[in-house]
C-alpha cells in the first residue's frame, strides 16, 4: 500500500493507492508506475527516471525506513509493505 502526504494528497486526489499484488520488485518499480500513473507533474515532484532517483525534496518511507535519492534501487519490494510517499517544504 502506498500512502500520501500533503502535496501528493493534492497531486493524485487520494490519500493512498493499493498496488497490485506481485507486480513490483523494487521502489524503483513503483515508482515508474506512479509517474505512468500520475503523470509529468508527479514525476517533475517525486522521482527522476533518466537517474532512477527520488528528487532532491522528495521521500519515501518504507515500513518506517527513510529512503532518499538512488536508495530507492536497492529497496526490494514484498506483499504487505507500506509505503509513504511525501515531499518537504523548501525555502528560507
Amino acid at each position: 500500500m502506498i500512502r500520501y502526504l500533503a502535496t501528493l494528497r493534492d497531486l493524485t486526489r487520494k490519500i493512498e493507492d493499493r498496488l497490485p499484488a506481485g507486480m513490483f520488485r523494487s521502489l524503483v518499480d513503483v515508482l515508474e508506475f506512479l509517474c505512468d500513473k500520475y503523470g509529468e507533474e508527479f514525476e517533475r515532484r517525486v522521482f527522476e527516471r533518466k537517474k532512477r532517483a527520488l528528487r532532491g525534496s522528495a521521500v519515501a518511507i518504507v515500513n518506517g525506513r527513510v529512503v532518499r535519492g538512488r536508495d530507492v534501487t536497492k529497496l526490494v519490494i514484498s506483499s504487505g509493505m507500506l509505503i509513504v510517499l511525501g515531499i518537504f517544504a523548501l525555502g528560507g
